[in-house]
Formats: C-alpha cells, structure tokens, sequence
C-alpha cells in the first residue's frame, strides 16, 4: 500500500478516493512570481486543444470552473475519462438488488452520475443473481437483464463496468467441461450486458492477515462462448476508485438522516487510512533497524517488518479507535512516530482535526433530527414521519415491493432504520443538560 497522507480505507482494506482528494490540485514546487504573463488563449485553437489534452482529470475539473473559455474543452476531456487507471467506484449495493422491499435512494450526485463512463460497481455478493436465491423462481438471465437495466438508469452514459466484490467460493474458475454454479452464475450477468457496455469481474483475494500485504485484485475478462471462457487480464489490478461525490441535501428530516450518514461514512473512510499512516509510521521510519509497536504500553520491538506485522495481529494491538482517542485509558491512544518528519506529523494532526470538526457537524445534526423526532406518541413525532416518509417517496429510484403478510412494510422498515440510529433515550442521553428547544423542520 502506498504512502500516500490523504489514504483512506473502507472496510477491506481496499484504497478509495474520496472525490474532493481527487480533484484537490497536487502540490507544485515553489517558484519566484514570474513578471510576464502567457496569454494562453493567444495560442493558436490546435495547440490550445494539445494542452489540455496533457492534463490530467484533477487539472481538467478546475478549469471547467476556471473560465467560460476554458469550459466547453475541458468539460469534455473531463467527462471523457480515458485514464485506463481511473475508476469512479460505487458501492451503493441495494441499488441494484433484485426485490426492492424498501426505498432505493442513491447517495451520490445523481446529475455526476448520469455522465461519467467508467464504473466499478462493488456488489458485495453475486447470490441475488442465482436462481436459487429467488422466491419467484425468476431465471437467472431475466434477473441479469433486470440488473443491467437498473445500471443504465443510474449510470446512463457508462461504457466500461468492472463487477467487483462478488468473488465466489472457489478461488479459480473450473476447467473447461466442469460447472461451478457461481461462476455460471457471472457468467451469464456478463453475456446479458447491453452491446455497448464493456463488462469485466474484479475478484479479491485476501491475504494472511500476518502478512504484510494488501488485498489484491485480480481483473477478468469473461466471454462464456469462448474458451477459455475466463481469461486474466491482470493479476494484480490496482486502479485509482475514486468516490463519487456524494448528493447535496437540503436541511430537512431526509436531508439530515441522509448527510449525518454521509459524514459518518467519510469519517470511517478517513479514520481507517489515518490509523494505517500512524501504524506504518513506526515501520517506516524505524531507527537503526528497529521497529516498535504502537501501544504505548507495550515495549517489544522487532528487526523483521514481517514479524511485526504479525505482532500487531496476534497480540490485537494494531487496532485502536482513533476516531474517539480513549480518555479511560491513554495507553490505547494512537500516535505517529516520534521519528516521524514534522511536515507528515502536521499533515496527519490536520487531518485528525477535519475529523473531528466533521463528527461535531454530525452529532449536531443528530440532535437536530432527534429532537425534530420528538417524543414516541406525539403530534410532533407524527407530522415529522410524515414530511420524512413522503420525501423517501418522492427520492426513491423504485417501488418497493409489496410485503409478505409477516414482513416490515417499506414505510416500517425506513422508521426502524431512524430509530436504529437515533433512539429517543439515547438522543436525549446525549443532549441531556443542553436546554435545547425541538426543531420544526415545517413552514
């Protein structure tokens, strides 16, 4: 895994960028001002065009903001995306489930989405495909159909898809004349791809945990009537998945329940590359070949990366929390290296900042939709579901399904989610003492 002090993580260890990090410019070389300045657009049209074909998407974003004279090129070279190595990454998995039994509302800017080209769609798992996996007994080529169907309206314009996270049981595809129903399964989800999308599998392959390594992906291509029907196209695929921008939310009971899980989510993204930095900080800057262990009350070093690596596995101490840096106990707090140069200690203390600027903006609007809720029972609770139901309605991209006699219906199941995350008690636990007024979200 590479250096890099904006890494963030999710959950697999997988290296994401968030979409602000992608398009932050790179840090330039500092130079004397210069006194003469290069009119651009003096240039003649053809070597205008030949420079912004040099740049890169980060490059290309800003000047669609730069100047109206730079906007049309560079809007088209942006959405263009011909980096083979950038991928825009979604793992908004229920939007594309097969029986919807509750509201689908895309976390991401639907308008961004509707004109990029290249996706990695991270299904989680690939059993909704099966026909096993169905009630309806749906065959497995109309659910594929339906699938693709559901890709295009969210992503209209795509071109290129890698399928991601849906890695089967057995490692290896099975030889020529022998059947594994998962990879069957794929298969027939790649050959029911509309004509002008290219459709490709990503597999993960976990290493030893002991080991120091990252997952590492392997990117197929899949034509089930050739032979081989699964070809390698690299065996160890590491593109740059970048996140699509998340959706702007006004305030509102929906727009709040929404952006208080969105910045949770960065939080967990952030926080997972933060401690990963702060770890390998230890490794990486070790003196006279001589590695530590992070915990502060643990004094065993090691010469060999490897064993500690193994250490911080075995013993547990390689996890900590630095989201919520423990009070109780200080011996579990996380720091950088103290061999650590001061310009990456700085960079990582600002971030852990934004962090925790970003969890004050959430818990405050915590507060706000848990007292917007009120009270279980009361009028303020009934006409707050109401405006938050008839939102879920307006945003969802489907229909739910009609409920079985003993199921949640869609309406239940999104009031159990709000109260799953802001429960009356613990709402007022945490405001106890605050003297805070309820807020009315209505006019």
């Amino acid at each position: 895994m590479s250096w890099d002090l904006n890494l963030c993580l999710d959950v697999w260890e997988k290296t994401v960028v968030p979409f602000h990090y992608f398009v932050k410019p790179k840090p330039q070389p500092t130079s004397p001002p210069s006194r003469s300045f290069f009119a651009f657009f003096s240039l003649p049209v053809d070597l205008q065009l030949m420079v912004y074909e040099c740049c890169d998407t980060p490059t290309l974003f800003h000047l669609m903001q730069t100047s109206s004279r730079t906007r049309h090129a560079a809007t088209k070279l942006f959405w263009e995306n011909n980096f083979d190595d950038h991928w825009y990454h979604c793992l908004d998995y229920p939007l594309f489930a097969q029986e919807h039994n509750t509201y689908t509302i895309p976390r991401h800017c639907s308008e961004f989405a509707s004109k990029i080209t290249n996706i990695e769609i991270d299904l989680v798992r690939i059993n909704f495909l099966s026909e096993a996996d169905d009630e309806a007994c749906k065959s497995t080529i109309a659910k594929a159909k339906d699938f693709w169907v559901k890709v295009e309206k969210v992503f209209p314009s795509v071109r290129n898809v890698i399928l991601a996270g849906c890695t089967p049981r057995e490692a290896r595809p099975p030889p020529p004349g022998e059947l594994d129903e998962e990879y069957t399964t794929i298969e027939t989800a790649v050959d029911c791809a509309p004509a002008h999308i290219k459709a490709h599998i990503a597999f993960v392959a976990f290493p030893n945990p002991e080991r120091d390594r990252a997952p590492r992906h392997t990117l197929w291509k899949v034509r089930s009537r050739e032979q081989p029907a699964w070809q390698v196209l690299d065996n160890d695929w590491k593109p740059t998945r970048v996140f699509l921008p998340n959706r702007k939310w006004t305030v509102s009971p929906l727009g709040d329940y929404k952006t208080y899980n969105q910045i949770y989510h960065s939080v967990l993204l952030e926080s997972r590359g933060l401690e990963w930095l702060m770890k390998e900080s230890y490794a990486r800057y070790a003196m006279h070949d001589i590695i530590y262990c992070p915990r502060l009350d643990c004094h065993e070093t090691f010469k060999q990366r490897v064993l500690w690596k193994q250490h911080l596995s075995s013993s547990d101490h390689g996890r900590f929390e630095i989201r919520h840096q423990s009070e109780r106990n200080p011996m579990l707090q996380l720091f950088c290296y103290k061999h650590t140069p001061e310009l990456e200690k700085e960079a990582i203390e600002k971030r852990q900042q934004r962090l925790h600027t970003h969890l004050i903006e959430a818990e405050k609007i915590e507060r706000r939709v848990g007292h917007g809720w009120g009270p279980p029972r009361s009028e303020q609770r009934r006409l707050f579901e109401e405006e938050f139901l008839a939102q879920i309605r307006k945003e969802s991209l489907y229909i739910p399904k009609e409920p079985g006699p003993e199921c949640m219906s869609p309406d239940e199941l999104y009031l159990d989610g709000l109260w799953a995350d802001f429960s009356h008690s613990h709402i007022y636990h945490a405001c106890s003492g605050t003297g805070e007024g309820h807020v009315c979200y209505r006019d």
